[in-house]
């Protein structure tokens, strides 16, 4: 997989030059284009923000089960030979993340521990199917994530993508479909990845994939390379390729970096900028162009 370089904005320059910079990168524009509705966009926004809060609650609950291996007897013999995938689930505000797999027939989900994470606090709760204080270190049939187990099994036969690790999620959809979601991960602190990422649109039972979407095709490091030291960016930007609106892991990748920054993103028609709360709007390019240049 190839790593392109992007445009890279720091402090000292102006919303008018980020624009340019963008303009020079993106396609003519359509002149009939028009930008879509601010509800479609909010959806944008939505799911955006509960990749963010799936990826942060897998993250930590996986560090929390890790840290169990010594604790809890055949905890570290199950995480080797029956830790196929974490599937998380809204439990009320929380969301609780099974770590199992599937059965050999693919007829039930088995599960040996579900830590519970909470987006407000932070929290991991770690417990077993009957309240126990540890979990269960037995495997467990829980066919509430079976669906889910289905529709990242097969989104996964699906997936051709090389060259870096990669994380998932699987989101509800409307009609209890799925969205099913590959992005790249980093190891190293402080290095937050965006696209060469995939959104599978995957039926109810899990079975038959609906809908393929590449939503980024190379892979736009941040901190861009070559940040003069000391310099401190006020705002990030690229270009999108694949279509005329922002993507759900961008608004994910805005609410995820630190410290946090607005994200403009320029296609064939639009420009739109995504607020450091994941909001999203349209910006007016032309009138902005027409701005008196005050610097930052």
């Amino acid at each position: 997989m190839q790593f392109n370089k992007r445009h890279r904005l720091w402090h000292h320059l102006t919303l008018a030059t980020l624009l340019v910079a963008l303009m020079q990168n993106a396609a003519p524009a359509a002149e009939d284009a028009k930008p879509p509705s601010q509800e479609y966009l909010d959806k944008i926004t939505e799911r955006g923000k509960q990749l963010f809060i799936y990826d942060e609650g897998a993250a930590r609950c996986t560090d929390a089960v890790m840290k169990l291996k010594k604790v809890v007897p055949n905890l570290a013999e199950n995480l080797e030979k029956n830790y196929q995938f974490y599937l998380g689930k809204k439990d009320g505000d929380r969301i609780k993340f099974a770590f199992g797999k599937l059965s050999q027939d693919e007829n039930n989900y088995l599960t040996f521990v579900e830590p519970i994470f909470d987006p407000v606090t932070k929290n991991v709760i770690l417990r077993g199917k009957a309240d126990e204080k540890l979990p269960t270190s037995k495997l467990e049939i829980d066919n509430d994530y079976l669906p889910l187990a289905r529709a990242l099994k097969n989104s996964i036969q699906k997936l051709k993508v090389g060259g870096s690790n990669y994380n998932y999620a699987v989101l509800p959809a409307d009609n209890g479909e799925h969205f099913v979601y590959f992005y790249p991960g980093s190891s190293k602190t402080g290095l937050y990845l965006l696209g060469a990422d995939m959104r599978f649109r995957v039926s109810a039972d899990g079975q038959q994939i609906l809908e393929t979407r590449r939503m980024h095709n190379s892979i736009l490091p941040y901190p861009r390379p070559g940040l003069p030291e000391g310099e401190i960016p006020v705002a990030s930007c690229h270009t999108a390729i694949m279509r005329d609106e922002p993507e759900d892991t961008d608004v994910m990748h805005v609410l995820m970096r630190s410290p946090k920054m607005p994200e403009y993103v320029g296609t064939k028609n639009q420009m739109y900028l995504i607020s450091v709360d994941g909001q999203i709007e349209t910006v007016d390019k032309d009138k902005i162009m027409k701005q008196p240049d005050k610097g930052h």
